[in-house]
């Protein structure tokens, strides 16, 4: 079950990047439509903290690939509020 929903969450989340939207709104379609997966299943499903790092691991590669952060880049600005200087996106851990 871990697995086919990091898979969906990332198959959302890929969608999303191929629509080329701006930061703003791809972020938000993100937390909305991709995020909904997983927070929906971590009151049934036993998500170990090495399982959620790894689907992050795999957000930022996948982040990468459709050249919407760049691998040097710190791994924390993605989860800092827009405020503070970072992208908004909702931390899974």
């Amino acid at each position: 079950m871990k697995q086919k929903l990091g898979e969906e969450y990332l198959n959302r989340t890929k969608s999303i990047l191929k629509t080329k939207l701006n930061g703003k709104n791809t972020i938000k379609a993100i937390n909305t439509y991709a995020t909904a997966v997983l927070t929906y299943s971590f009151g049934i499903v036993k998500w170990t903290p090495t399982d959620l790092e790894n689907l992050q691991t795999k957000m930022r590669m996948l982040f990468t690939r459709c050249r919407f952060h760049h691998p040097c880049a710190a791994k924390g600005s993605l989860n800092l509020p827009r405020q503070m200087g970072g992208r908004g996106l909702i931390d899974i851990t």
